[in-house]
């Protein structure tokens, strides 16, 4: 044991001296996943009133979170008095404004939307960093058996009806 301790040392000391040392090393996300600390915002508008009916949430990768909520990395939500609500859910279904989750190509992140009055809407990526280009991130609409995904344009939809706080319809899936 000891002459092979020492043998490791050697190799050790030597490849050092020969290769010098290679400084600060660089953890860099597989093309196909996305980094610790990767985010993407989305942003729910009313068309007809883009300054005041508008709502958004930030969606946060780590894998050393749970998807479960956790107070030291997600925000609840508390709905404002506009006339739109958006927030995304935990796996545990806690209303979140800052979801962090750990990445999971294809698992989908329920989002949660009150719309108080009819009219046209859409949804789009307000801001994003980490995520690689490889990444698709879709938004499925449930309800039409559509999908979109978001960095190629907005998702654009019609309310009807006003929505009593629909957690099934949307969805993020990123992959």
């Amino acid at each position: 044991m000891k002459i092979f301790t020492i043998l490791l040392l050697y190799l050790t000391i030597a490849g050092c001296c020969k290769f010098g040392n290679p400084g600060p090393v660089t953890v860099v996300a597989k093309p196909d996943t996305v980094a610790d600390g990767g985010y993407i915002g989305i942003t729910a508008i009313n068309t007809n009133d883009t300054t005041h009916n508008r709502d958004e949430i930030l969606l946060q990768y780590n894998h050393t979170t749970l998807s479960i909520y956790q107070p030291g990395s997600d925000a609840r939500y508390f709905a404002g008095f506009g006339q739109l609500n958006l927030c995304s859910l935990s796996s545990d279904s806690i209303y979140l404004t800052v979801n962090t989750q750990p990445y999971k190509a294809g698992k989908p992140i329920d989002l949660r939307l009150n719309i108080k009055n009819a009219g046209q809407y859409y949804f789009r990526i307000s801001q994003f960093s980490g995520i690689p280009a490889s990444l698709k991130v879709w938004l499925k609409d449930t309800k039409l058996s559509d999908s979109l995904n978001l960095r190629t344009g907005n998702y654009n939809f019609t309310s009807s009806i006003i929505t009593v706080a629909d957690s099934t319809r949307f969805k993020i899936i990123i992959r």
